[in-house]
C-alpha cells in the first residue's frame, strides 16, 4: 500500500474513533446524577422517649396510697422536612429544617379501698418538634442516598388529664388538669434512601433527640431524651 493510502486509512480510523468517543461521551455524562438543590421530605414514624420523663402520676384525693402511673413515652409521629444544598452534585451539603408532630392518649383507672372511691383517668399528650441544622448526603451508584444531619431543636408539649371520681354513694365529680412545657435541645440523624424511577427517594432513618423539656407532673424531671424512627419520601425540586 502506498504512503498516501496508509495516510488516508489512518485518517479514516482517527475520524471513526473520534466519532465513537463523541457518541458515547453524551450518554456517560447524562448518567451522572445531578440532584436539584432543594428537596422536600414527608416523614411518618414513631418515637420512644425516656419513659420516666413522660410518665404521669395520678393519686386518689381521699387515699394517698392509691395512685396510678400513666406512661405516654411511646407515640406515633409525622411531619415534613426540607433540605437546601449549598454545593455538590452526587455529594451535597447544606441546610435542613423540619416540623414534626406527635401525640398519645390513654385511659386508666384506680380504686381506693379506704373510701370505696373509683377514679377514671383520661390523659393525652401533644408534642411539636421544630428543628434546623446542617446536613450532608451522598448518592451511590445513582441509586442509594446516604445522609446525616444535626442541629438545634425546640420542643413544645401539652399534657391534658380528665379525672372522673365516683364515690360509694354513686356521686361523680370531674376534674380537668392541663400543663404546658417548652424545651430546647439538639438532634442528630442518619438515613438511607433508594431512588425511584421518577427521581424521588424512599427510605428509612433514625433520629436521636435530647432537650431540657420537663413536666411538673412527670415522675422524672431531668429533661426529655429519645429516639425516633421514620419512613421517608423525598422529592427533589
Amino acid at each position: 500500500m502506498s504512503a498516501a493510502g496508509k495516510t488516508a486509512g489512518l485518517r479514516s480510523l482517527f475520524i471513526l474513533a473520534l466519532g465513537i468517543i463523541c457518541l458515547t461521551a453524551q450518554p456517560l455524562s447524562a448518567a451522572v446524577y445531578e440532584p436539584p438543590p432543594t428537596a422536600i421530605q414527608a416523614l411518618f414514624g414513631a418515637a420512644v422517649f425516656h419513659d420516666d420523663s413522660l410518665t404521669f402520676r395520678e393519686e386518689s384525693p381521699v387515699d394517698p396510697d392509691a395512685y396510678k402511673e400513666t406512661d405516654l413515652s411511646q407515640m406515633p409521629m409525622l411531619g415534613f422536612a426540607a433540605q437546601y444544598a449549598l454545593a455538590g452534585q452526587n455529594s451535597q451539603a447544606g441546610f435542613e429544617g423540619g416540623l414534626l408532630f406527635g401525640w398519645r392518649s390513654r385511659s386508666t383507672s384506680l380504686t381506693s379501698n379506704l373510701e370505696q372511691t373509683s377514679v377514671r383517668i383520661e390523659t393525652s399528650l401533644w408534642l411539636l418538634d421544630l428543628s434546623m441544622g446542617l446536613y450532608a448526603s451522598h448518592v451511590m451508584a445513582n441509586r442509594l442516598r446516604l445522609s446525616v444531619g444535626a442541629g438545634p431543636l425546640l420542643l413544645f408539649a401539652t399534657y391534658d388529664g380528665e379525672r372522673e371520681e365516683t364515690d360509694s354513694q354513686g356521686d361523680t365529680a370531674t376534674t380537668d388538669t392541663s400543663e404546658n412545657a417548652f424545651g430546647i435541645g439538639g438532634y442528630a440523624r442518619a438515613a438511607i434512601e433508594y431512588r425511584l424511577p421518577d427521581g424521588a427517594f424512599m427510605g428509612i432513618g433514625l433520629r436521636g433527640v435530647t432537650s431540657n423539656l420537663e413536666f411538673e407532673k412527670g415522675v422524672d424531671t431531668s429533661g426529655l431524651e429519645g429516639v425516633q424512627g421514620f419512613i421517608s419520601y423525598t422529592r427533589p425540586f
